[in-house]
């Protein structure tokens, strides 16, 4: 087939372009081993601008490939997206609810600890914002308050809790009281 260019007849840009595309598609069909040895020289002669442009690439939108991961593993894993864990953070003022270390969204904001989802595991209900550290304790403890309450115990800090009139009581714990409400 003659090229419509050669011939003078005029054509638009994109059917050509698509012509173009399906005439190379086919090619590369053809000739496999071709293909792959042309993508070999190819890449190995323009080997360091590519490794540079893609280093130019990735520090110029950093912070924005980290944000769409971020939204997409939220809505993936909570069913929330990063605006609403961005409005939960700042409800907490930037803060681990546990430890009340400074939190923040994504890696680059220096001596601050970045915020992760907790939630209850059997519900799969959102507790809060936590910082990883105190994120894994509850997750190490399985989310067992009596544990916790040992744990607190072992390092000689007799546990806090409210009791159901209200009154703030702290005792050597044997067992988890039935009437606790944290505090």
């Amino acid at each position: 087939m003659k090229s419509p260019i050669a011939s003078g007849t005029k054509i638009c840009d994109n059917c050509y372009r698509e012509e173009h595309r399906k005439k190379m598609r086919e090619w590369r069909e053809r000739n496999p081993d071709k293909e792959h040895k042309y993508a070999k020289e190819s890449y190995q002669r323009n080997r360091e601008k590519e490794l540079a442009r893609k280093k130019r690439d990735y520090a110029e939108n950093r912070f924005n490939l980290q944000e769409k991961k971020k939204d997409y593993n939220l809505r993936r894993d909570f069913g929330i997206g990063l605006d609403e864990f961005k409005k939960m953070l700042a409800d907490q003022n930037y803060k681990c609810k546990i430890c009340g270390k400074e939190l923040k969204i994504i890696d680059g904001e220096k001596n601050k600890d970045i915020a992760v989802v907790d939630h209850d595991h059997v519900t799969g209900k959102i507790r809060g914002i936590l910082c990883h550290g105190c994120n894994l304790i509850l997750g190490n403890a399985g989310d067992n308050p009596q544990l916790l309450l040992n744990a607190a115990e072992y390092l000689g800090v007799p546990p806090v809790y409210l009791s159901s009139t209200g009154t703030l009581r702290t005792t050597t714990v044997s067992h988890f009281p039935t009437d606790w409400v944290p505090y």
